[in-house]
């Protein structure tokens, strides 16, 4: 049936994400940084749904995660047939008070990784004919709010 890759998975709507694709007998790659709620996860879905869940405990803000996870799902896991791009986060307050590095990092993560997520696995999803690719983002993006404005 073939890989769903999450990533983001260690909590909120990605571990909830995950719970659904499980359901429906898929396969899981969790990627998310802390390897201890990956690994509950992990468990949980194994236990109640009879899928088998890899876990990567994985920084996707580095720059060379895309390509770690490429490598490792291609050369280990198998077919990868759906690909979450779900990591994120979002960083409070306003802009000039803000700390560029976790605004870099968040950067990396919603629109650099993700992008390049989705270069290296959309062609094999091509050729096998079959696949999705589901990027979560939020409204919220698109509306101001609180501290959003130049003060």
């Amino acid at each position: 049936m073939g890989y769903a890759l999450i990533t983001g998975a260690s909590s909120g709507i990605g571990s909830e994400l995950a719970r659904l694709f499980a359901a429906d007998g898929h396969d899981l790659v969790l990627v998310g940084r802390r390897e201890d709620l990956l690994d509950r996860l992990a468990t949980e879905l194994e236990s109640d749904f009879r899928v088998k869940a890899v876990v990567m405990p994985l920084d996707i803000s580095l720059l060379n995660a895309p390509k770690l996870i490429y490598e490792r799902v291609s050369s280990k896991e198998g077919y990868l047939k759906y690909l979450v791009n779900n990591a994120g986060f979002y960083v409070h307050g306003p802009f000039t008070e803000t700390d560029w590095e976790a605004e870099a990092q968040l950067i990396h993560i919603q629109c650099l990784n993700h992008t390049r997520l989705t270069k290296l696995f959309l062609p094999g999803m091509i050729k096998a004919g079959a696949g999705g690719i589901l990027n979560v983002g939020s409204t919220g993006s698109f509306v101001p709010g609180p501290a959003s404005w130049f003060h």
